[in-house]
């Protein structure tokens, strides 16, 4: 099993919280820079390999629109399968180098959210094992970075 988790703990109600992520056209915010079409083009490259970046070339939505999902879009290799007002936001992830389940728990913890970005593959292959060793440095920068994009955002909204 690979299991990875990062969390942060947000001054407002896991309601408002999970509103912010629903209504965000990224759900994974992070840099600004890797939202732009060359870095989906390479993002997709190492999660899904090189036909997946290739057609993310034809698309002919915005590149702001490009993430926005509901419950059973896809894009790319990701596929939005469970939401649970206000408590769970899940995807599944099923590419060419990895398959796992990842997204957003929230618990209320003290009049305060529990935010919790998660990743995890029950039986993983000899490949994604290998796969997982390479990008887990970067999956965890990435993954601190998003909750604390996630935490201003909600914040910001609630001050």
């Amino acid at each position: 099993m690979i299991r990875d988790q990062s969390q942060i703990t947000i001054n407002a109600s896991p309601d408002q919280v999970f509103t912010v992520i629903e209504e965000m056209p990224n759900k994974f915010p992070a840099y600004k820079i890797m939202d732009t079409r060359p870095m989906i083009f390479m993002r997709l490259l190492f999660v899904d390999g090189l036909r997946s970046a290739i057609d993310s070339y034809s698309l002919k939505t915005p590149i702001e629109d490009v993430f926005i999902m509901k419950l059973s879009d896809s894009y790319g290799p990701f596929k939005l399968t469970t939401v649970e007002k206000p408590s769970k936001y899940w995807f599944t992830l099923k590419s060419f180098f990895f398959n796992c389940r990842t997204g957003y728990n929230l618990g209320c913890f003290e009049n305060q959210t529990k935010l919790e970005f998660f990743l995890v593959t029950d039986n993983p292959s000899f490949s994604e094992k290998l796969y997982w060793i390479l990008v887990k440095p970067i999956h965890a920068v990435l993954a601190r970075k998003v909750l604390k994009e996630i935490k201003a955002k909600v914040e910001n909204l609630t001050i």
